[in-house]
């Protein structure tokens, strides 16, 4: 989503999540039994209401703590945006929908409608057949107006009807309105590459002598103390260590471990502010890896909700794939930094085994915590997007010119 939605995590990004968890998400995922909602390859955006009638649009913190811009002012400001196009359209449609709308909640910035929207004239990544606005929740801001709330109770109700009213008429110059959608992903628990993720979990528990109560925290302090004693870390510093690794107070003083370290540099790598995310991540990378295969795997063959021909849509990320490595490869001279990234991400995409992913994943719910699974889709929507964001350079859309030589 990013903006004002920010980052969604993955299950790993949760440190407190056991492993016992995670394997049962999995089960759920391999049976098809677990509730998932389709996550959209769109643009997102927040809006309400105002007091004269019009909607105010936010893209960011500052606008929330601003209570929205007006539509003038945020196509003045996407001007240079990647992605205006879409914005715009979408706007425009979400403009159109004002008087339909009947909007009965308050009018001050309070309660504001988190929406992706999906243009099939500007698309991103994956090509959508409808044009369409997704409502997907109705928040509002925290205390601080740095992060956004769910709304519940009789607001929520109020979201419900105000959807309905919107898909009950239809179509707002061409685009139609949208709720949350589920996915229907079927039962894969025999499927051969599914049960490899299980496989992969087992030996990743027997690598480190852990069982299915431990944490993923657990992982990171084993390996942080592991690399505390490479640096020549006292034993009875190396909990302080993981102390200030994992941001816990009372955590000391990044100077203090390194005085007492015979490697400084090692213990900066991982305790240093702007390390800690990139050494979590290392400590995290068996996991990490596991699930993307796992949910690469799961979500093969699943079909967007907003797709009508799986194939035809298979066939041109196929194509688009093609057509960005061919474009990147012209430029190997001028910019090898484009054709760099691209082999990189296309030889993650490939290592995975699937084809072309016509979704860009599943939202799901677990003990109160939200996360997503997006499988194939990060490094298959960093293969297409190599030479249109870095050079401004559009897929040429249709069969005829999509035909590389």
């Amino acid at each position: 989503m990013g903006a004002v939605a920010k980052h969604m995590q993955h299950p790993y990004d949760n440190l407190d999540l056991r492993f016992g968890e995670l394997k049962l998400i999995m089960s759920r995922f391999a049976a098809g039994t677990l509730e998932c909602l389709e996550k959209f390859d769109g643009t997102n955006m927040h809006w309400y209401i105002a007091e004269d009638g019009e909607p105010r649009f936010a893209r960011n913190f500052t606008d929330i703590r601003e209570n929205g811009v007006t539509i003038k002012e945020m196509k003045r400001r996407l001007k240079s945006h990647p992605a205006k196009e879409q914005f715009i359209r979408g706007m425009d449609a979400i403009y159109s929908t004002r008087e339909k709308l009947n909007w009965t909640l308050r009018r001050d910035g309070t309660y504001w409608v988190n929406c992706e929207i999906i243009d099939t004239k500007s698309p991103q990544c994956i090509k959508y057949d409808k044009d369409c606005i997704v409502w997907h929740k109705l928040v509002t801001p925290n205390e601080k107006k740095n992060g956004t709330i769910d709304v519940i109770g009789s607001q929520m109700t109020a979201f419900v009807e105000m959807l309905a009213n919107c898909m009950r008429h239809g179509d707002f110059d061409g685009w139609s309105v949208y709720g949350p959608m589920y996915l229907f992903m079927g039962d894969k628990h025999t499927d051969i590459n599914v049960q490899r993720g299980f496989t992969e979990l087992n030996s990743i528990l027997d690598k480190f002598d852990f069982d299915l109560t431990n944490t993923f925290e657990d992982l990171v302090i084993k390996r942080t103390k592991e690399q505390g004693l490479k640096a020549g870390l006292p034993e009875d510093q190396l909990d302080r260590l993981c102390q200030l690794v994992l941001s816990k107070k009372p955590a000391p003083r990044i100077q203090t471990m390194r005085n007492l370290s015979s490697s400084p540099e090692l213990i900066t790598s991982m305790a240093l502010h702007k390390n800690r995310v990139h050494w979590k991540n290392r400590c995290l990378a068996p996991i990490i890896s596991m699930w993307q295969h796992f949910s690469a795997q799961v979500l093969e063959g699943v079909s967007s909700n907003l797709v009508e021909e799986p194939e035809k849509a298979t066939n041109r990320l196929s194509r688009l794939i093609e057509w960005n490595v061919s474009e990147a490869q012209e430029r190997v001279i001028s910019h090898p930094e484009i054709w760099s990234d691209c082999t990189t991400n296309l030889m993650r995409f490939e290592s995975l085994g699937v084809e072309p992913p016509i979704i860009e994943g599943g939202v799901f719910v677990w003990k109160g915590n939200t996360y997503k699974m997006t499988g194939a889709f990060p490094s298959l929507n960093r293969v297409c997007g190599s030479v249109r964001y870095p050079l401004g350079i559009d897929f040429p859309e249709g069969e005829e010119e999509c035909k590389l030589d």
